[in-house]
C-alpha cells in the first residue's frame, strides 16, 4: 500500500473510496454502494458514500437508515478520521440513540481487513449503546452470512479499542 504522504490528495481520495467501497460490496448484507458526487450537498454534509443494505439488518442494528442506507465518511489518513470526529462530535452524528443513526467514519488507506474490522467495530459500538451484548451483535452478523466481518473484528479488536470509538466497545475478556 502507498503511504498517504507520497500520493497526491485526489489520488488518495480515489484509492480510499475504492478500498472502502470494495469492502462494503463484499458484505452479503449490502445491496448497493454509491459514492456521492464531489461538492454535492451530501458531500458538503460530510457524506462520501451511501451503502444500501438489507432492511432487516438495519432493524437489528437499530439504525434508522431512511431508504435502507448507511452513511459513510471516508478519510485517507487516520489523523483525518480523528480530526473529523472531533469537529463533528457535538452534532449527534455518531452513535445517536435518539435518532437511531450513525455516520461511519473510515480510513480507506488501511488494509481491507482493518477497514472491515473498523466497520464491524462501529456496528458493535452503536448497537452496544442500546444494551445488546457483543456476542449477540456478532451472531447477528454471522446470521446474515458475514463470518468474515466477525473474524476481522476478532483479529483486530485490540487495535479497535484505541480508535475514536474504542470507549464504546466492550473490553477484552
Amino acid at each position: 500500500m502507498k503511504r498517504p504522504e507520497l500520493v497526491d490528495p485526489d489520488e488518495r481520495g480515489r484509492v480510499s473510496c475504492r478500498t472502502v467501497g470494495e469492502v462494503f460490496e463484499d458484505r452479503p448484507w449490502v445491496i448497493k454502494v454509491r459514492e456521492t458526487a464531489k461538492n454535492s450537498p451530501d458531500d458538503q454534509k460530510g457524506i462520501d458514500m451511501f451503502v444500501r443494505v438489507e432492511p432487516a439488518l438495519l432493524r437489528v442494528l437499530k439504525i434508522d437508515g431512511g431508504k435502507n442506507v448507511l452513511s459513510v465518511q471516508i478519510k485517507s489518513a487516520a489523523k483525518g478520521v480523528n480530526s473529523f470526529v472531533r469537529k463533528h462530535a457535538k452534532q449527534g452524528r455518531f452513535f445517536n440513540k435518539y435518532n437511531k443513526s450513525h455516520l461511519f467514519v473510515l480510513c480507506g488507506m488501511e488494509e481491507k481487513d482493518l477497514v472491515l474490522a473498523d466497520i464491524t467495530g462501529q456496528i458493535v459500538a452503536h448497537v452496544a449503546g442500546f444494551g445488546m451484548n457483543e456476542k449477540k451483535i456478532l451472531n447477528y452478523l454471522k446470521s446474515f452470512g458475514d463470518k468474515a466481518a466477525v473474524a476481522a473484528y476478532g483479529r483486530n479488536k485490540v487495535l479497535l479499542l484505541f480508535r475514536w470509538y474504542g470507549p464504546h466497545l466492550p473490553p477484552l475478556r
